[in-house]
Order: structure tokens, then C-alpha cells, then sequence
């Protein structure tokens, strides 16, 4: 996979997202478009029609209501590359696509997990939003358990200024992708899941028998 097969030149700075057309909630797609205003030489690639989540997916509405929130903060729709590639791309073929990306954009409320795994895989600076519920911290979990804490967004305002921040500097890309990359050699313990599942059995003894 190559920038130049889609037509994105080299000085363009490329945010990515994996997450389900499901995830894509009206709130999440002006946050990308206020992302994509505030970043004048940047566009989004999206791959978001996971044969995992529905056999079939409202494709035009859903491609209209992105260019709908694109137009709301007077984004040209060009700058939204949406990909539907035929067979299903295997996770290694995912981070093939990944590698020519700058940032990842993790959806909100309905945080990522599997699909948070590939770009911490190929260095890609991650960029959450966390919640109050389970389903809204996962991706918040896993960059904590990275140490990278300053990529976790508490709120819509917080994550689009740390997108933004990200993408107007390179240098603090290079030092996040850096950090990442160090982080996922060890491995972290996400992916080792016989030493969580020792941790978690450990957890529950504890809350059950907390004297």
C-alpha cells in the first residue's frame, strides 16, 4: 500500500480510522471534521465496513452524512477517503494501510478494542476519548497501560485539541510513534494473556476478600 495509489502526496498529513460505520455517531463525525478545519493540510481515510459488525451496511447514507458534517465546518469532501476494499483485508493487510497514516482516530462514545491493537502495532499515535462505562474506557485503558496518558481525552474538546496537537507537530508525532513503538517491544500485558488472566483473578480475590 502506497500514498501514491490514492492520490495523497507526501506533505499531506493523513488521519485514519478503523472503527465501525455503527461507532460513527453524528457527534463523532463533526469532531473529525472540526479536526479536519482546524488541520488545513490533512484528510481522513476511514475503513469502516467490518464484515464483523453486519453483513450489510447503508453505504451512500452513511457516505452523505459524512459529507454532510464536512460541510458543516466547510471541509471539501475530497478530503475524506472512505475504503471498501474486496476481499476483507486480514490484519496484516490493515497495517500495510496504517504505515502510510500520521494518526489514529479512536471512535467515541464507543471506544475500540481489537481495533485499537493495529496502529499501537505499527507506532501509529493514538488519539481516545474516555468515559464513565466500560465501553467508553477501553481504548483509554490500553494507552494507560502504556504509560501514555496524555493521548486519553476526558471530553469532545479534549480529544479534538489533542488530535490537532498531534497533527501540527511533528516532532511530538515522532516522540509519541517512539514511545509507542518501546511500549508494544516489551510486550505490554494486553497481550499477554496468561499473565492477565493471573491479574484478574488476582483482582477478584482481592474485591472479594478485601480484609
Amino acid at each position: 500500500v502506497t500514498r501514491r495509489q490514492f492520490g495523497i502526496s507526501s506533505e499531506t498529513l493523513v488521519y485514519v480510522s478503523g472503527a465501525n460505520m455503527l461507532k460513527i455517531s453524528p457527534e463523532l463525525a463533526e469532531a473529525w471534521a472540526s479536526i479536519l478545519k482546524a488541520v488545513p493540510d490533512s484528510m481522513l481515510m476511514l475503513f469502516p465496513y467490518g464484515p464483523n459488525w453486519a453483513d450489510g451496511y447503508p453505504k451512500e447514507a452513511f457516505v452523505e452524512r459524512m459529507h454532510k458534517a464536512l460541510r458543516s465546518q466547510k471541509v471539501a469532501s475530497d478530503r475524506l477517503l472512505i475504503l471498501d476494499p474486496n476481499p476483507t483485508p486480514s490484519r496484516d493487510e490493515i497495517k500495510e494501510y496504517l504505515r502510510i497514516t500520521d494518526v489514529y482516530l479512536d471512535s467515541f462514545p464507543f471506544s475500540g478494542t481489537t481495533s485499537f491493537i493495529e496502529p499501537l502495532e505499527t507506532g501509529v499515535p493514538v488519539v481516545t476519548m474516555q468515559g464513565r462505562s466500560l465501553r467508553t474506557r477501553m481504548g483509554g485503558a490500553l494507552l494507560k497501560s502504556l504509560n501514555i496518558d496524555n493521548l486519553v481525552g476526558e471530553s469532545a474538546a479534549d480529544y479534538i485539541r489533542i488530535a490537532v496537537g498531534l497533527g501540527g507537530d511533528i516532532t511530538r508525532r515522532n516522540a509519541v510513534k517512539e514511545r509507542i513503538s518501546n511500549a508494544m517491544a516489551r510486550p505490554p500485558g494486553f497481550l499477554d494473556s496468561k499473565q492477565y488472566a493471573h491479574n484478574v483473578a488476582d483482582l477478584f480475590k482481592r474485591i472479594m476478600n478485601p480484609d
